[in-house]
C-alpha cells in the first residue's frame, strides 16, 4: 500500500466484522428503555438518549448515501472547499444539529427499527470495501492521504463511543469487551504524530505512549529530524525521551473530550517533556 509515511508500516485496523454485533447490542439496551430513559440527558452537550440515537440513525443513512450510494444531495447544497478542518467541523455541526432538530418527532419504535435496518446495511456495505486502498485525510489523524482501513475504523469508534454514551446516561455497563475496545484504542493511536505536529524537539527526540489494561498497549513516535514531521516508530528497548502511561479507561474518555486534559493529569503516569506530555493529553480523536 502507498500512502502517508507514518501509516505505511501500521498493521490494518479491520473493524469490518465488528459492526453488525455492536449494532446488535446497542438494540440490545434500546429496546429495554422506559419512555423516561430515553429523555435521559447525556454527556454530550444539549443531546438525550433518544437524540444520540437519531444522530446514529443519520450516521449510517449519511454514509449509506454518499459512500454506497454515490449520493451528496443536490448541487446547491455543496459546501464547497472543506479542506479547512474548522469549515469541516461547522459543516458536521450544522448537519448534525438539523437532522436530530427535524427528527426528534420520530418515536423509539420508530428509532429502533431504523436502526436496525441501517445497521445492517451499513454492515453488508462496510463487508465489501478494500481497505487497502487510499483514501482521503481524517481530520483528527491529519490532512493527508489515509489507509481506507483507518477511515473504516473511525466509523466504527464514532458508533461505539455513542453507545458509550447511551450506556453511561441510563446505567448500564459498557460494551468493554477486549473485542471492541482494543480496536477502539488502536485507531485513536493513529492519532498521535498530528497531536505532536506542534511540538518541537530535536532530531531522534522519542514519545512512548502506554495505555494500560487488556485491551492497551505500547505506541512510539519519533522526531527523525529537527524540522521533519513526528512519525511512528517501532517499539524498543531503548528508552523514550517522554513516556506516558494512561488507563484504557481514562484513555477512550479523554481521547473523546469525555474527560478534560486537567483532571486526567492527576491520574496519568508521566515522565519527560512537559510539552509532549500536554500534546498526548490533548489529543482528540473526533471531529465533533
Amino acid at each position: 500500500m502507498v500512502g502517508p509515511s507514518h501509516f505505511e508500516d501500521r498493521a490494518p485496523i479491520d473493524t469490518r466484522s465488528l459492526f453488525a454485533p455492536e449494532r446488535a447490542s446497542l438494540l440490545g439496551v434500546l429496546n429495554h428503555l422506559t419512555p423516561d430513559q430515553w429523555q435521559i440527558p447525556t454527556i454530550c452537550p444539549g443531546w438525550s438518549v433518544h437524540d444520540i440515537a437519531l444522530h446514529l440513525l443519520w450516521g449510517d443513512i449519511s454514509n449509506l448515501s454518499r459512500r454506497r450510494d454515490g449520493y451528496a444531495g443536490r448541487s446547491q447544497d455543496d459546501p464547497g472547499d472543506l479542506e479547512s478542518i474548522e469549515r469541516l467541523v461547522a459543516f458536521v455541526n450544522k448537519l448534525n444539529e438539523n437532522w436530530v432538530a427535524g427528527a426528534r418527532r420520530m418515536s423509539p419504535a420508530i428509532v429502533t427499527s431504523l436502526l436496525s435496518a441501517t445497521g445492517s446495511e451499513f454492515s453488508d456495505f462496510v463487508s465489501t470495501v478494500d481497505i487497502h486502498q487510499v483514501g482521503p485525510g481524517i481530520g483528527w489523524a491529519g490532512p493527508d492521504a489515509a489507509p481506507v482501513w483507518l477511515d473504516i475504523a473511525r466509523e466504527f469508534t464514532e458508533r461505539w463511543v455513542h453507545q458509550q454514551h447511551i450506556r453511561d446516561a441510563v446505567g448500564v455497563p459498557g460494551l468493554k469487551d477486549r473485542q471492541f475496545l482494543k480496536p477502539v484504542l488502536e485507531t485513536f493511536m493513529m492519532a498521535l504524530p498530528f497531536a505532536m505536529r506542534n511540538v518541537e524537539a530535536p532530531a531522534e527526540t522519542t514519545v512512548e505512549v502506554h495505555i494500560s489494561g487488556d485491551s492497551g498497549g505500547f505506541w512510539r513516535v519519533q522526531k527523525p529530524s529537527d524540522s521533519g514531521p513526528w512519525s511512528f516508530a517501532r517499539i524498543s528497548k531503548t528508552a523514550a525521551n517522554t513516556t506516558v502511561s494512561i488507563d484504557q479507561e481514562l484513555a477512550w474518555r479523554l481521547f473523546t473530550r469525555g474527560v478534560s486534559p486537567s483532571d486526567a493529569m492527576s491520574p496519568v503516569e508521566a515522565k519527560g517533556d512537559s510539552r509532549i506530555v500536554e500534546a498526548v493529553l490533548n489529543m482528540v480523536t473526533i471531529l465533533a
